[in-house]
């Protein structure tokens, strides 16, 4: 779960109905926490807070995480003794990318493990895939997608009981994979969002759940959105994507959220953590790869590009934090 607000540190931590989860620091305005899926078996509205430590920290206020039920096939009895029991079928088909690389994934609370990866070869990004001989008893399977670059798009999860004897999900509709060029962007500089979907299908984004850009997929189903970022504050922003069906014969749902900041200077390289600007957290960085014996890390802090690490490189970090 990715979690955006403002003023996080390194000893913040995720709540998921007031039970801390383990959580990762990514920036002052985005933290990434572990749900498990125990805390999801139940339906409901739970409370999602972040708790900082003193001082000055204290619980933020709550947003709601809703858990609905999944759909599950109906359960029916076990057939009487000495009666065959034919294997059980399982089938997903759909419309996604070409190229993508498909991989159903069998998951218990025991185990979990691939059971099928297939390659979409249809030039229309239609896809067919199934599987055979699944164990009797419930199974939770997900359907992962990722297009030719290897990105992944939203999972689609199904709960089944296989003691029904085949299990079919058609006309899926694939929410289109997402990458953003740059995470930090200079307002008024585009942001480009690019990735793969149905060919010829339209692409929507929702910036903020209210902004909405669109776009049309080539007939390689690549797509490539340019986001004006003028009108937009400075700080965190959020944007997802999802894909509509030429002549309106359906949509996907939404991809995964997308984090990117609007920022009032261009900070290329001296912001290491991504966050929009260069403070004491980057310091930490910066000194941490100087001192470091590792040539690959020292390599990070080369801001003049001139393949060493030297004072000019520790002059360019000193002028970019004073332009806070």
């Amino acid at each position: 779960m990715t979690l955006t607000g403002t003023d996080f540190v390194s000893t913040s931590v995720a709540r998921f109905n007031g039970v801390s989860r383990t959580t990762t620091y990514v920036s002052s305005t985005q933290l990434t926490a572990t749900i498990p899926s125990s805390d999801l078996t139940t339906a409901g509205n739970f409370p999602i807070t972040v708790f900082t430590p003193s001082p000055g920290g204290g619980e933020s206020g709550s947003k709601t995480f809703t858990v609905t039920p999944a759909p599950t096939a109906p359960t029916v009895p076990l057939p009487p003794v000495g009666e065959a029991v034919r294997p059980t079928t399982i089938i997903f088909s759909g419309k996604a990318f070409p190229g993508g690389k498909m991989f159903m994934v069998d998951k218990d609370i025991r185990y979990e493990k691939t059971v099928s990866q297939d390659t979409i070869t249809n030039d229309d990004g239609t896809f067919y895939t199934s599987f055979i001989g699944i164990l009797q008893g419930p199974h939770s399977f997900s359907l992962i997608i990722k297009d030719k670059e290897g990105r992944g798009s939203q999972t689609k999860f199904f709960n089944i009981n296989t003691l029904v004897q085949d299990f079919v999900v058609k006309d899926l509709i694939i929410a289109p994979t997402v990458a953003l060029v740059a995470y930090s962007v200079t307002r008024g500089t585009a942001t480009v969002v690019k990735g793969y979907t149905t060919p010829q299908s339209g692409v929507v984004a929702e910036i903020d759940g209210i902004i909405k850009k669109e776009a049309q997929a080539g007939q390689d189903g690549a797509y490539k959105l340019t986001i004006d970022t003028g009108p937009l504050e400075f700080g965190s922003h959020q944007m997802r994507l999802k894909q509509t069906l030429v002549g309106g014969k359906g949509e996907s749902d939404y991809s995964p959220l997308k984090n990117f900041i609007v920022s009032r200077v261009l900070l290329p390289k001296a912001d290491f953590n991504d966050d929009g600007a260069v403070d004491i957290r980057d310091w930490s960085i910066f000194l941490f790869h100087w001192g470091s014996k590792d040539m690959e890390k020292r390599m990070k802090i080369d801001l003049n590009n001139d393949g060493k690490i030297d004072i000019s490189d520790f002059s360019i970090f000193v002028r970019n934090i004073r332009k806070k």
